[in-house]
């Protein structure tokens, strides 16, 4: 036994990349392309409970390990793709080496929004204004007067020959149902605060850099609260081993 993990890739998925067209209507429309199929293993590393349009949904954040390719290969998945399962979608967020010698890729998600929430929840000025109140879904039932809401998440490849990267822009929401905007702003000026003086730790990759982008404050369109919407954008790489050298 050479005491390395035995990884069998039983499990067929398509790998897909999103393309913006034209429609019919003047505007732009998001399609998913299939840029083949590839083998892969598949695990569960933890799941909870969402709410959606349509009621309770079930959300897992899974390890996907494909056989490793080489940097810009049409065969190597890249952050902002997504694999295919029948009728299951999988989004890509990162992409690292699985094991030591580069054979296989592991393909991990959710890691930066986990590490953001956390840093919200714990810091005690964001926790004192929201009460606890820092989602990834809104709950059901009626809403607090004023929590935060991570929202819309974009990912783009940044690898290049040395190691491999990606850049995660997002947003955080602040939203209130009172009338003005001082608790809203007060809000906004503490996550900035908790989220940039100190590095963030994330579970898989290293954060390089995360910068504040800018903010839109506006008036709801019902109720007469106010939302402020802040942009965040951050790079996370991770190293790829040594090139080893092939024994005859």
């Amino acid at each position: 036994m050479n005491g390395r993990e035995q990884v069998r890739l039983t499990r067929r998925f398509i790998l897909e990349a999103a393309h913006t067209a034209a429609d019919d209507s003047g505007g732009f429309v998001t399609r998913w392309c299939a840029l083949g199929t590839l083998w892969a293993a598949m695990r569960g590393q933890s799941g909870r409970e969402v709410t959606g349009q349509a009621g309770p949904l079930s959300q897992m954040r899974v390890q996907i390990i494909v056989r490793a390719a080489p940097y810009n290969a049409s065969n190597r998945p890249k952050p902002g793709q997504r694999f295919r399962d029948a009728n299951r979608c999988f989004h890509i967020n990162a992409v690292t080496e699985h094991d030591p010698d580069g054979r296989c890729l592991s393909l991990f998600s959710a890691s930066l929004q986990r590490a953001v929430l956390t840093r919200l929840e714990a810091d005690s000025e964001v926790a004192a204004l929201t009460e606890g109140h820092v989602y990834d879904a809104l709950p059901p039932g009626e809403l607090p007067i004023l929590y935060v809401i991570f929202g819309t998440e974009t990912v783009r490849d940044r690898s290049d020959m040395t190691s491999f990267a990606a850049v995660h822009e997002f947003d955080l929401s602040v939203i209130t149902s009172l009338s003005g905007f001082q608790s809203a702003k007060t809000l906004a000026s503490y996550m900035c605060t908790a989220l940039l003086t100190k590095p963030l730790s994330l579970a898989d990759g290293h954060l390089i850099a995360l910068n504040f982008q800018g903010a839109v404050s506006k008036r709801q369109s019902t109720g007469g609260g106010r939302r402020i919407d802040l942009k965040f954008r951050a790079l996370i790489e991770q190293k790829p081993p040594l090139l080893k050298e092939n024994t005859i």
